[in-house]
């Protein structure tokens, strides 16, 4: 096992809580003096609001108070944007664990999962059973080349759902959010929570994404979105639920040894 990374939340431009840094540094620490307190510094790190980052065999492994995450990436060639772990699917991993409630006992869907890490944590965290979705399953209109990716999509995220321990209680699915525009869609499913990071990749792709959200949640139930603030589709995608029901947002940082991203933590809860 080789630590690769260290990831925190913290408030827009803030610093992380100094707690959590110190006790990065203690396991840095113990590393290099390769003592026997270096198991015991990182048990005590991994009980702390922090994403512990590891490569094991060349799967990405996210350690998680509640578990740990193991991913296998693809290739943008093969699987488009979902290809890999961007910087909001950590920081939507980060706050479920911290906010467990938002998916405890509860059915819960994940837009736009790549390669699963939120969805996997909504798991973790308690949901019920998580349901792992991805629209790049369905694009491209169909053909042989969109169905070889939506089968490799699928697969690799029923297998890191297997790989991080939860694969009982979740299933992979195509989702077309595009479907949710046509006149008489019904869901096969409502689902009691929602939710997804990064989906605002492409503004034309917004009103398909707010109708799925719309479409796709109970009465009442709530979606938990987190998005980089740059995406050009932020904007579009909040004023276009503000129309549908009640919108808060929240800004925070995700922040690890090589960075900071700006993020927006979007609530969007459906009329009762």
């Amino acid at each position: 096992m080789k630590l690769q990374n260290f990831w925190l939340l913290a408030a827009a431009s803030a610093p992380p809580a100094h707690v959590d840094v110190a006790a990065i540094h203690a396991v840095l620490e113990q590393q290099k003096l390769g003592g026997d307190d270096f198991a015991a510094a990182l048990d005590e790190l991994q009980q702390r609001p922090v994403v512990v980052e590891t490569l094991d065999e060349q799967r990405r492994v996210f350690s998680l108070p509640p578990g740990a995450i193991t991913l296998r990436e693809l290739t943008f060639g093969t699987a488009g944007l979902g290809y890999s772990v961007w910087d909001a699917g950590v920081g939507m991993s980060l706050w479920l664990s911290q906010h467990a409630e938002a998916v405890r006992g509860k059915r819960v869907l994940e837009l736009g999962s790549g390669v699963g890490i939120a969805g996997i944590a909504a798991a973790l965290c308690g949901g019920a059973h998580v349901t792992l979705s991805d629209y790049g399953f369905a694009a491209d209109g169909g053909g042989a080349e969109a169905a070889a990716r939506a089968e490799l999509l699928r697969s690799n995220l029923e297998a890191n759902a297997r790989r991080s321990g939860v694969s009982e209680r979740c299933d992979a699915v195509a989702l077309d959010w595009h479907a949710s525009l046509r006149q008489g869609f019904r869901p096969a499913r409502r689902y009691e929570a929602i939710v997804g990071s990064d989906l605002c990749y492409y503004e034309d792709d917004v009103d398909a994404l707010a109708a799925t959200i719309v479409a796709h949640l109970q009465p009442g139930a709530r979606a938990h979105l987190l998005s980089p603030l740059g995406r050009t589709g932020l904007p579009r995608l909040l004023s276009t639920l503000a129309e549908r029901g009640e919108v808060t947002t929240e800004e925070l940082d995700v922040v690890n040894n090589f960075g900071r991203t700006e993020l927006c933590r979007v609530e969007f809860c459906a009329p009762g």
